[in-house]
Parts: structure tokens; C-alpha cells; sequence
């Protein structure tokens, strides 16, 4: 798998996820303590989530981190 392929496919599940939520960036940045740029960063595909940040933000979208990378998986 394409590490650069696997940041982007990370980030649009994530940007799914939240707009399914109907969050914003900042609304998810609250709710997991990362800044909104770091949030854009990570949607946007620019880096991808440390581990810790991954379980922030499975927690701030109401799912377990599982479910995060099952999508991943899908989507790739």
C-alpha cells in the first residue's frame, strides 16, 4: 500500500465521517484538542494521524477507532 495514498484515503474517511456528523473543522477540533489546522492538515491528506491522534478522533466522532480503519481499508 502507498503511504501517500493511505494519508489521503485516512483523511477523506475522516472528512466523511465528520460531515455525516455535520461538524466542522473546528467543532472536531474542539472535541478532540487538536487545532483546526491540524484537523485540515490530516482531512486534507498533507499528514497523516499519529496513533493517539486516531483514537481522538474515533472518540470525538462517536465510533471506535476500528471502525476508522475499516473504512480505510474500504475506501483503498
Amino acid at each position: 500500500m502507498n503511504e501517500k495514498r493511505a494519508t489521503e484515503a485516512m483523511g477523506l474517511v475522516i472528512r466523511e465521517m465528520r460531515r455525516q456528523r455535520r461538524l466542522t473543522q473546528a467543532d472536531l477540533a474542539k472535541r478532540t484538542g487538536l487545532s483546526a489546522r491540524q484537523i485540515n492538515h490530516i482531512e486534507s491528506g498533507n499528514r497523516p494521524p499519529y496513533m493517539d491522534e486516531v483514537f481522538l478522533l474515533a472518540d470525538a466522532l462517536e465510533v471506535q477507532a476500528w471502525v476508522l480503519t475499516r473504512r480505510l481499508n474500504e475506501v483503498l
